[in-house]
């Protein structure tokens, strides 16, 4: 069995993921689904790929997931608008992704300043 990575620990990734898994099962049409599983995909993606990488890429990575995830709730507030989804489940989702949000935001200031803290050595 393959060991887990950190980046599986985190609860920001736990969260992107079932975010991913509740927009992918709700079955948006058309040209939403490809735009919002797509982006809510990259969310995880973008967090696994920072913890991989390590270094000055994490900051950047993370920032991309935080993006990702503004792409989302875009999505979401555009599909709410256009009758696709109701807005219980709008606030259900957007709630998940504004949390998301959040704790990216945590872990990017904290990336940051161990970043500045080791160029400063």
């Amino acid at each position: 069995m393959a060991t887990k990575s950190k980046y599986q620990d985190w609860q920001v990734w736990k969260d992107s993921i079932e975010l991913a898994v509740k927009i992918i099962e709700f079955g948006f049409p058309g040209v939403f689904s490809n735009q919002i599983e797509r982006a809510v995909i990259s969310i995880s993606a973008n967090i696994a790929e920072a913890a991989a990488k390590g270094g000055g890429y994490t900051y950047n990575q993370l920032r991309h997931a935080k993006g990702s995830a503004a792409e989302v709730e875009t999505y979401l507030i555009l599909c709410n608008k256009l009758k696709i989804i109701d807005n219980q489940d709008l606030e259900k989702l957007v709630n998940v992704t504004n949390s998301i949000q959040a704790q990216l935001g945590k872990l990017i200031t904290s990336t940051k300043m161990q970043h500045l803290e080791e160029e400063s050595y």
